[in-house]
């Protein structure tokens, strides 16, 4: 996303493996980016939740 650098922060080792919260979907689809990776469709989030 042109604009949108993610910060880079110091995070306690402790909470390294908690999950992120909080985050927009601005924000998560341009650290998606800066990684090269990308964020789930709808198919493979619900792929991955298995079944109900």
């Amino acid at each position: 996303m042109p604009g949108v650098r993610p910060r880079r922060l110091r995070v306690a080792q402790e909470i390294r493996d908690h999950p992120v919260t909080q985050v927009s979907h601005t924000h998560a689809l341009a650290y998606c980016a800066s990684a090269g990776r990308c964020l789930p469709t709808e198919a493979q989030w619900e792929f991955a939740a298995g079944p109900a």
